[in-house]
């Protein structure tokens, strides 16, 4: 009985493999692009299709998701008879517009009689690197003053990550942020080592196109060293130190010359 059983089971998963199988094999698949994938400079197409199809020739189109994809995009022709794989990974994107989200659609035809057909949505073209931008309110600041940095990233479709640095001298410890827009004020505490500053941001989009900005400032001692706006020359000089020396060089003319007299 039990043997019997088993034969059944075995017969009926023939069977239903027999019957499941041929709808498998004549599925018609987008391989490439991939449905919600982002894109740059080109677009790779890639259609497998059963070979009960006969298909000689693949059409693709495009247009604006939510509307029917009827701009062609590309006709792909069997290399061999019934070829059950049409590609073209040379697409250029120059004509799509950044950051639109596009349907492309690809039907397969034995001459011009249409076998099946294949649909990918939310297509995103991204031709444009992001944007970023990196500015201060001071180029030199004294001992333990403080500064705004100001700065901003962005890109049409949409940014991955964000990365800011700004590193101190001497054991000042590094600062990270990963806001995209963002004024942000380094206050005393975190002032108070002096020497030369630089700040970096680097932000990256969807398809890994980046873009970088710098700023650099200085802080010095609190020896009467004024605040430099951007624009104006740089290295004020120490107004204390000259007033000393001046002093010193009127003392020495003072003994040597006068005082003899």
């Amino acid at each position: 009985m039990k043997n019997r059983n088993i034969a059944v089971i075995s017969l009926f998963a023939i069977v239903l493999a027999i019957l499941v199988f041929p709808m498998i094999s004549a599925a018609t698949v987008m391989v490439a692009p991939v449905a919600s994938g982002n894109f740059t400079t080109t677009i790779a197409l890639n259609i497998t299709t059963d070979a009960s199809n006969e298909a000689d020739n693949v059409s693709c189109y495009y247009n604006a998701a939510g509307g029917e994809a009827t701009t062609w995009l590309a006709t792909m022709v069997n290399g061999s008879v019934n070829d059950t794989m049409f590609d073209n990974a040379t697409i250029n994107t120059a004509g799509f517009t950044d950051a639109a989200t596009y349907n492309i659609s690809c039907t397969v035809y034995n001459n011009t009689a249409r076998k099946a057909g294949v649909e990918r949505t939310g297509i995103t073209i991204d031709n444009t690197a992001p944007s970023c931008t990196l500015t201060g309110d001071h180029l030199t600041i004294p001992y333990k003053g403080t500064i705004a940095l100001t700065w901003t990233s962005s890109d049409t479709a949409g940014l991955v990550s964000t990365s800011v640095v700004i590193d101190g001298p001497q054991t000042q410890s590094t600062i990270t942020d990963t806001t995209a827009n963002k004024i942000r004020t380094l206050l005393s505490q975190e002032t108070k080592y002096w020497g030369d500053w630089t700040v970096n941001i680097t932000a990256t989009d969807r398809v890994a196109k980046t873009c970088v900005a710098s700023y650099n400032f200085s802080s010095y001692l609190p020896d009467g060293v004024d605040w430099i706006e951007p624009g104006e020359p740089t290295a004020p000089k120490d107004r204390g130190k000259i007033v000393l020396g001046l002093l010193i060089v009127g003392v020495i003319i003072y003994f040597a010359f006068i005082k003899k007299k």
